[in-house]
């Protein structure tokens, strides 16, 4: 809603510690994409009332028992110069970062050497040499397009959607381009020399894997990338059904917040991976959500906000990466950490995969012959943990011990642990042992609580997590 460092300027044109009408006083605001909620504690009642701004202007939305509050928040913003919609709305982020895809150009580069090279040449020999390095390139272009085949089987083979006609067109494509290119090969150079050019063909290309891929600048909270901001996106598994994830302004699932405090409510927030982040469930099936009704069932008198910081694919490593950053950047009460154990204890996550895939190595080789997708998978195949073991608990205990330096001897938040795939005793002894933090008592594991065939969490299970997080952080009065 506004730009890093307005939230003052934003707070004040809607009224904070102003005289306004009817006895009214600001009392917080909640923002979601380019509208702030604002809400007016009244001497007839709350008022609400929701501001916009768009390339029109301001606009001051809602009914209310007293207009002359609406008139009173219009005239302030109406007070202002009309640049002050760029001031408080800053620019629209692209939809996501920016990739430079050395795999299609390459592929493409080939395709193009492979039908130009083939053509007439003045003199016979020099037509034959075009002609055979024409088809190495088809040759090497071929050769890529039945990796990437490969590379779509494995991701079917790890239940990431790809369509049959994706496939076959990959490998039918493919192998009329390894055929033609050696075909024009045999036909343009003697026979005894016809390997040397798709053997050539087929060395050079595998060096362009080891070019890192050229990104834009990469949406980041912090050390970590997130989302595109204010973008809406799609996703679909083989054993889930196909739902739409709203971001918000910082890289985020669910509703906009600002770095402050809303007035005097209990700021909480949630920390952790796709089971956090909500992964197969609707918006207000998620723990975030559940969590904001259970607090408010539980205590009616008081004020809650509660921020779903979930990433899916980070594992422990990132999360203390965040629960430091969000330190530096946000104003909480609570933080809720939610562990997915034994995954959490991996030493790769997504994280890892992105500072991979950005620089030469094994992994962005793998990229540039499979996929981003089908190499992520197979990485994750081989080295996130299936079960708990003594390097997990080594890597638990060392990232147990940078989180208690990066929150210091007087945090500003209570951090608590919460189990999502309920007790293991191992884990809750290391989580127990580590200064200024609290274990939330583990809930016994139900099937009802996952999702089918998937394993993240349904709406019953996060409204039972919400009920479990609800009652430690208000527990019922003596």
């Amino acid at each position: 809603m506004w730009a890093p460092g307005q939230e003052e300027l934003f707070a004040e044109l809607l009224g904070r510690g102003a005289s306004l009408p009817g006895g009214c006083r600001w009392d917080g605001a909640s923002v979601e994409a380019d509208c702030a909620r604002s809400k007016y504690a009244c001497e007839g009642g709350e008022q609400r009332l929701e501001v916009c701004c768009s390339g029109a202007g301001v606009q001051v939305r809602g009914e209310v028992v007293n207009p002359a509050l609406k008139a009173a928040i219009e005239g302030r913003f109406r007070g202002q110069s009309p640049e002050i919609v760029e001031v408080i709305r800053p620019p629209a982020s692209p939809g996501g970062s920016l990739v430079f895809p050395w795999a299609a150009l390459g592929a493409v580069a080939l395709l193009v050497l492979g039908l130009l090279l083939p053509g007439r040449s003045g003199a016979p020999e020099r037509g034959g040499e075009r002609g055979a390095w024409g088809g190495a390139a088809l040759c090497g272009a071929g050769v890529w397009l039945l990796c990437r085949a490969v590379g779509f089987l494995f991701q079917r083979a790890f239940s990431q959607p790809v369509g049959l006609p994706v496939l076959g067109g990959s490998l039918l494509l493919g192998l009329v381009l390894l055929v033609l290119g050696s075909f024009l090969v045999q036909r343009r150079r003697r026979r005894r020399a016809a390997p040397f050019y798709p053997a050539v063909a087929l060395l050079l290309a595998p060096t362009l894997g080891w070019l890192p891929l050229a990104q834009g600048p990469t949406p980041r909270f912090g050390p970590l990338a997130v989302a595109s901001p204010r973008s809406t996106f799609r996703a679909v598994s083989a054993e889930r059904r196909e739902l739409s994830y709203t971001i918000n302004e910082h890289g985020f699932r669910g509703p906009g917040f600002s770095p402050g405090r809303q007035g005097d409510a209990t700021r909480v927030a949630l920390v952790g991976d796709s089971y956090v982040f909500g992964i197969g469930v609707e918006e207000q099936e998620t723990l975030r959500a559940q969590l904001q009704r259970a607090l408010e069932e539980r205590a009616p008198r008081r004020r809650f906000e509660v921020l779903n910081l979930g990433i899916p694919g980070n594992n422990l490593a990132s999360h203390v990466d965040l629960v430091g950053a969000l330190q530096e950047r946000l104003a909480v009460d609570e933080i809720i950490v939610g562990l997915t154990i034994p995954n959490d204890l991996s030493p790769w996550d997504l994280q890892a995969a992105r500072r991979d895939q950005a620089r030469p190595g094994l992994f962005s080789w793998a990229c540039w012959w499979l996929g981003a997708d089908a190499a992520a998978g197979l990485w994750g195949h081989r080295l996130l943990h299936r079960e708990v073991t003594q390097s997990g608990l080594d890597l638990l205990d060392r990232e147990l011990r940078r989180l208690e330096a990066l929150r210091g001897e007087a945090p500003r938040a209570t951090l608590r642990w919460f189990l999502f795939q309920g007790p293991e005793p191992r884990v809750e002894g290391y989580l127990r042992g580590t200064a200024r933090t609290a274990l939330i008592p583990p809930l016994p594991q139900r099937a009802a609580d996952y999702l089918p065939g998937d394993g993240h969490p349904s709406p019953t299970g996060n409204a039972r997590f919400a009920a479990a997080i609800a009652r430690a952080l208000v527990p019922p009065a003596p």
